[in-house]
C-alpha cells in the first residue's frame, strides 16, 4: 500500500466488530473512544489512591494522639500525619477513671481530601 517515505492512510474504514473472535480492523473512533475509557479509569484509580492515602493519614494522625496514664487523669490533644502527598488532623480526648481501671477515649480527623472520621473507645484495665 505504501513505502518508507511514501506512506499512506486508510480512509473512511467502518466501525470493526470488537469481540472474543472479531478478526476485524478497527478504525480510529473505536481506538478514540477506548482511550477515553482508559483515561477515565486511570483518573478513577487515581482518586481513589489519594482518598485512600488520605484514610492512611488520618489513621497515622488519630495513633499520634496521646493517652494519660495517672488514674483521675484526663488529657487533650492534636496530632497531625501524613502519607504519600495527604495530611490529616486529628483532635482527640481520653481520661482514666479515678480507680485506674477505666480508659475513655474520642477523636475526630479530617484529611485533605476533604473526609471526616471519628473513633471511640472503652477500655478496661487490670
Amino acid at each position: 500500500m505504501g513505502a518508507s517515505g511514501n506512506e499512506r492512510r486508510i480512509q473512511n474504514v467502518a466501525a470493526g466488530e470488537i469481540s472474543k473472535t472479531s478478526t476485524d480492523a478497527i478504525n480510529g473512533s473505536q481506538l478514540h473512544a477506548t482511550n477515553g475509557e482508559v483515561a477515565k479509569l486511570s483518573n478513577k484509580l487515581g482518586n481513589i489512591k489519594s482518598g485512600m492515602s488520605a484514610g492512611v493519614a488520618g489513621a497515622y494522625a488519630a495513633a499520634a494522639l496521646g493517652q494519660p496514664h495517672d488514674p483521675g487523669a484526663s488529657s487533650v490533644g492534636v496530632a497531625v500525619g501524613n502519607f504519600q502527598g495527604e495530611s490529616a488532623l486529628s483532635l482527640g480526648i481520653s481520661t482514666i477513671s479515678d480507680n485506674g481501671k477505666w480508659i475513655l477515649k474520642g477523636m475526630v480527623t479530617h484529611d485533605t481530601q476533604n473526609h471526616t472520621g471519628a473513633g471511640a473507645s472503652v477500655n478496661y484495665q487490670w
